[in-house]
């Protein structure tokens, strides 16, 4: 007689499908560490006739190919008695400690707090049942004894069968739903003592199952994407099932839960599952998967499903993201930040004449970070640098602003070497773009054309036709140029505003996230200085973007699924996890 320290109190808010949980899982998880029967394989069947109701798990053998029956469980209609058994597998006393465990050691195996195997008994008898194990040549009878009846005891009995000398075959046992008490480990559940107390009902051991999503032709799932990481179920029963309003399913592969078993003890780690469940998901299915991991991202951006996906997902995984948002926007949307892009829309409509799309700041921050995604002034900007070249008008106005250009910025080390072209371009909100990698300079035709500059910039009211006088026109044009050097780096962001009628100031910040928006307001360090209404917020400029031929190679270098491992047998008994 072995006291197990467990009062009938303990864990009130345990019912016999809780503590069902905890023998199926021990099921399972001693037939996966036994044969070393990879999870995927792991694909026990239902059966029913008008006596019993059999689960069974059959794998294939190494060695011949021939299906073997690792283990079942077992529904005997007439007395409600439910087996459990588990082939080749011991149970020792010491599995009776509180806190004792064989899975602490393998992150693969459900459970880590050494209670499940105890706790469940004590429900179970609680609730009247009675509890027995047979393992290892002995009968464990577990029974409230004690103070008031209320401490639970296991009674171990020796056996009194005789071990074979030949060893059976444990395949054809379990197929035969003949555990062997020498050799495997059997679990029973059925009436106990107490007057009234009847077997398991068959609504009951139904409801069991439920805990399950592996048995075939019950509870598996209609459409689920297994993935080494664990599985995206994408059947709708099982959707938005947990407190924290997940809006998909999963059944997570690693990870430690609390003693309640309802959730994962970390919330990084769980984050980290999940984004792996749907990178893997996505590399396996990615016509399936990909639009539904979208839909999340644009919709809900606070689900727990996409948690840190932000911070945490591959570069591969958010340039296919992008890849999808690009062919979902057919060349007529624009993408802008919903939170700080609002300022964009006109420019998007006007001057890009597309549609504005938004997408949440999460999404947003994650394809800035990678470098996919642009700003409308970027997108225009991106646009003028391939604008047309156009000839320099024959007027003696453009011959001498070109003139004067050309020889200011020869002045200057950074830009005497550009090649200087104006370009015919129908934005009106770019007027200078210098790519530093081609050393050219594009500018706005506009430039030349007397009419346009000084509608503007305003020239004295005397012009003598003999002379050239608009070298103020240079000046702002150098003014542009030397402005868009400093605030087109990586993280630079300018802001420029008119003092008096003619002083234009210009101060670039650098070394901003071009990822976040920044309010671009400007105040005098001068006694009663203060801001203005502040204008809508604006992004610092983002680094070149990569083009779509690197991101098909991205996309391509991704690894191929990882294939099942084959099934081995045991050469010996090994311990079934507590």
């Amino acid at each position: 007689q072995i006291p197990l320290g467990i009062s009938s109190n303990y864990v009130q808010s345990w019912d016999t499908t809780a503590a069902f949980r905890e023998l199926y899982q021990n099921w399972k998880d001693s037939i996966l560490d036994t044969f070393s029967v990879n999870r995927h394989a792991f694909q026990p069947c239902y059966s029913e006739d008008e006596g019993f109701i059999s689960i069974t798990l059959q794998i294939p053998s190494g060695d011949t190919g021939e299906k073997q029956t690792l283990g079942f469980i077992r529904y005997e209609k007439e007395s409600g008695t439910v087996t459990v058994a588990n082939a080749c597998a011991q149970l020792q006393p010491e599995a009776l400690q509180l806190g004792n465990t064989s899975k602490q050691i393998n992150s693969s195996l459900a459970g880590c707090h050494g209670e499940g195997l105890k706790i469940a008994a004590m429900v179970l008898s609680r609730k009247g049942h009675r509890f027995n194990i047979y393992s290892n040549n002995c009968t464990w009878s577990f029974v409230f004894r004690g103070l008031s009846d209320r401490q639970l005891h296991c009674l171990l009995v020796p056996s009194t069968a005789v071990t074979p000398s030949d060893e059976t075959n444990f395949a054809h046992d379990m197929d035969c739903f003949r555990p062997r008490i020498w050799r495997d480990v059997c679990v029973t559940i059925g009436s106990g003592d107490k007057p009234l107390s009847d077997g398991v009902s068959l609504d009951i051991f139904k409801s069991w199952l439920n805990v399950s999503l592996d048995i075939r032709g019950l509870s598996y799932p209609s459409a689920i994407v297994e993935t080494d990481h664990g599985d995206l179920i994408l059947d709708p029963k099982f959707q938005a099932l947990d407190v924290r309003s997940y809006k998909f399913g999963y059944n997570f592969a690693n990870g430690k839960v609390n003693r309640d078993r309802q959730r994962l003890v970390d919330t990084s780690e769980e984050a980290n599952l999940l984004r792996q469940i749907w990178e893997a998901a996505i590399q396996k299915d990615e016509a399936v998967v990909l639009p539904r991991y979208v839909d999340l991202l644009r919709n809900f951006p606070s689900a727990p499903d996409v948690e840190s996906a932000d911070q945490l997902l591959e570069s591969s995984t958010r340039s296919l993201i992008w890849k999808f948002l690009l062919s979902e926007a057919k060349g007529s949307d624009f993408y802008y930040c919903e939170r700080y892009g609002s300022q964009s829309i006109e420019k998007i409509k006007n001057g890009l004449k597309k549609n504005p799309a938004c997408l949440p700041d999460t999404l947003w921050n994650m394809l800035r970070s990678d470098s996919l995604i642009r700003t409308a002034h970027e997108e225009q900007i991106h646009l003028f640098q391939k604008a047309t070249v156009c000839k320099a008008p024959v007027t003696i106005f453009a011959r001498n602003i070109e003139r004067g250009l050309k020889a200011t910025l020869s002045l200057w080390m950074e830009t005497k070497e550009m090649k200087i072209q104006f370009v015919n371009s129908e934005n009106n909100d770019v007027d200078i773009v210098v790519d530093r990698n081609k050393k050219t300079l594009n500018i706005h035709q506009r430039w030349l054309s007397y009419e346009e500059t000084h509608g503007k910039y305003r020239c004295r009211d005397f012009v003598p036709n003999d002379r050239f006088v608009c070298d103020h026109i240079i000046e702002e044009m150098i003014r542009a140029i030397l402005g868009f050097i400093k605030s087109n780096e990586p993280g630079c962001l300018q802001v420029s505003w008119r003092h008096g009628e003619t002083d234009c100031k210009t101060i670039t910040f650098s070394d901003l996230n071009f990822t976040r928006a920044y309010f671009p307001m400007i105040a005098r360090n001068w006694k009663s200085s203060f801001y203005g209404v502040p204008p809508s917020p604006v992004f610092p400029m983002g680094p070149t973007i990569v083009p779509q031929k690197r991101i098909e190679q991205i996309v391509a270098a991704q690894q191929a699924a990882k294939r099942l491992r084959p099934v081995k047998l045991p050469q010996k008994n090994r311990g079934v996890p507590t």
